[in-house]
């Protein structure tokens, strides 16, 4: 054994790469493959973790993933003989030019891990940047893939969380209030069209009901020619939501024609003025 151990597989100067650093290194990176892969078994595959929790939890496994990483790449420079500090010194100029070039890649590194360690930003969370709406698919160090109501995956540089302005809807908690608005004639019974709207907005399971989080009408505003009502709802599908909207309308226009409410028409008054006669002739 101590023969295959220490059997040059080849030597490049003062350099030489034996059958025990080979080992070594081998056992390294495998060793870090296995810890990772029992960690993500164990903290992730969790059946019962919410959103929150999962996109906490994968933040935290990104970060163990990369720190692990280069720990077991240090450990495997060290076993093949190489010092460290040597190296560092010996390539600082390369690598202060290779910062230069690289800057924006440097600097979606430095945005990846802002993101991970302040956790503002987390898998699972809805993002909504400038004119798209997309939920937070991965974060990697780089780069982070967002995928789209449309099935579409963006994959956004991680600068450009930190930079551009983003509107987390799923920051604070995953559930979100959204609204209807509509207009009814001012002879509609208000009551009436009060209770159609709750009524039509219990009727689906994922809008809450919790006490402050119940389904309320309000009268927004008198109009010129009819009533302005809003039904304010809660809900935790916020990514769907077009689907509950289109459902929810549907729902409240099939109860409106049951009940006989109409929803109002503009009048429109169009006058016809006759043009004046001129009394000018052609020679003038």
């Amino acid at each position: 054994m101590k023969e295959i151990a220490n059997y040059k597989l080849f030597e490049i100067g003062s350099f030489s790469l034996t059958g025990e650093s080979l080992l070594g290194v081998c056992f390294t990176i495998l060793s870090t493959y296995i810890i990772l892969f029992i960690f993500r078994r164990t903290f992730l595959s969790s059946e019962k973790l919410t959103i929150y929790d999962k996109g906490r939890r994968t933040s935290i496994y990104i970060l163990l993933k990369y720190g692990l990483w280069i720990v077991a790449f240090t450990a495997c420079i060290r076993i093949l003989g190489f010092e460290i500090g040597i190296l560092l010194a010996g390539s600082a100029a390369l690598l202060v030019g290779i910062g230069f070039g690289l800057k924006e890649i440097f600097y979606d590194l430095i945005s990846g891990i802002i993101m991970l360690v302040e956790r503002k930003i987390r898998v699972g969370d809805i993002l909504e940047m400038k004119e798209t709406v997309g939920k937070v698919k991965e974060i990697s160090l780089r780069t982070s893939i967002i995928i789209t109501r449309d099935e579409v995956e963006i994959i956004v540089p991680n600068h450009k969380f930190i930079s551009d302005e983003i509107i987390n809807t799923s920051y604070n908690s995953f559930c979100r209030r959204f609204r209807i608005d509509l207009t009814v004639g001012f002879n509609e019974d208000i009551e009436k069209v009060k209770t159609i709207l709750t009524e039509s907005a219990l009727k689906f399971d994922i809008i809450m009901r919790d006490d402050d989080k119940h389904p309320r009408v309000r009268l927004s505003e008198f109009g010129e020619y009819a009533l302005h009502f809003q039904l304010l709802y809660y809900t935790q599908e916020v990514f769907r939501i077009g689907f509950l909207k289109s459902d929810l309308r549907m729902e409240i226009l099939k109860r409106f024609r049951e009940e006989n409410i109409k929803f109002p028409s503009p009048n429109y008054n169009l006058n016809f003025q006759q043009p004046a006669l001129s009394n000018k002739t052609e020679d003038e």
